[in-house]
């Protein structure tokens, strides 16, 4: 996991030089991953994240957001009603036994935090978790590290244009885990709403995926996003934001800020060591 963190963070912070300004560092860190990282064990408790989902109030969100979107909203609260498991449709959490395994499945992501704590020690499990809205190749995957806890394996059909119940959200859980885990996911965001978890455009599930757009100047990435969907672009420099960005400057990299916006990070010259499109497109150069 570190290392394609690693990777993440190198491709979208490449070296700029020594041109490269003390303010620098601040404003690329708007466009990197963020990943809080936290030491998780059976024998050591790990440091509280102090992240707490927002609790789901249906009147406001009535107000707030657009019939289209609460359809969308309401789709995700609703149970399934083929759902397997022992529990009643109203739990937040569906969890299941199989194997030496609890298979954890969130069917509430808004739920209220206290709810989760209550549904895991119902089967003696000592786990807290919450919920940061990510890009689409974050949705479902632990932005906490844990030894023991894993994410759900991801399903196909997951990732950028990809209907609209995102990827699966859950976690894997020893049968005889006996250690605290505070446990944070990556969940879909809510319309016009930033992604606290970010990831490189070119990451499996972004909407540049295995597409060639590094180095390529600022009209044909605007073009390429958009033909994808991805209507509104920002632009960043080394030295900071610009409301825009001349046709014949070069992208280097670029990350979604919200749904249907990129941030893309742009240079008057071409990147001198872009990062190989086979590293996140296997056959890809």
């Amino acid at each position: 996991m570190n290392t394609d963190i690693d990777r993440l963070v190198a491709s979208i912070v490449p070296d700029p030089g020594p041109g490269m300004t003390p303010g620098a560092g601040e404003l690329l860190e708007e466009i990197t991953l963020t990943m809080a990282e936290s030491e998780a064990s059976r024998e050591t408790p790990a440091r509280p994240m102090r992240l707490q989902a927002p609790r789901w109030r249906p009147r406001k969100l009535r107000l707030l957001v657009p019939l289209a979107a609460l359809a969308v909203l309401l789709s995700w609260f609703l149970p399934d009603a083929a759902g397997v498991g022992p529990h009643p449709a109203s739990a937040a959490l569906d969890i299941t036994r199989q194997g030496d395994d609890y298979i954890v499945t969130v069917k509430d992501l808004f739920a209220d935090p206290k709810r989760y704590e209550r549904e895991f020690k119902a089967v003696h499990l000592n786990i807290s978790l919450g919920f940061e809205p990510a890009t689409p190749s974050l949705e479902g995957v632990i932005l906490t590290l844990s030894n023991a806890i894993t994410a759900l394996e991801r399903p196909g059909g997951c990732g950028f244009g990809h209907g609209q119940r995102g990827c699966q959200v859950g976690l894997r859980v020893p049968v005889g885990y006996k250690g605290t885990a505070n446990v944070v996911l990556g969940r879909k965001a809510l319309p016009g709403e930033e992604y606290k978890a970010r990831s490189t455009l070119a990451a499996p599930g972004e909407p540049l995926h295995c597409v060639p757009f590094v180095n390529k100047t600022v009209p044909v990435v605007v073009r390429m996003l958009s033909d994808r969907g991805v209507k509104s672009v920002e632009f960043v420099t080394y030295h900071g934001a610009r409301s825009s960005a001349p046709d014949s400057w070069y992208v280097h990299d670029g990350v979604m800020s919200k749904p249907g916006t990129a941030l893309v990070l742009v240079d008057p010259a071409p990147h001198p060591q872009p990062v190989p499109l086979g590293l996140y497109c296997p056959g890809g150069s």
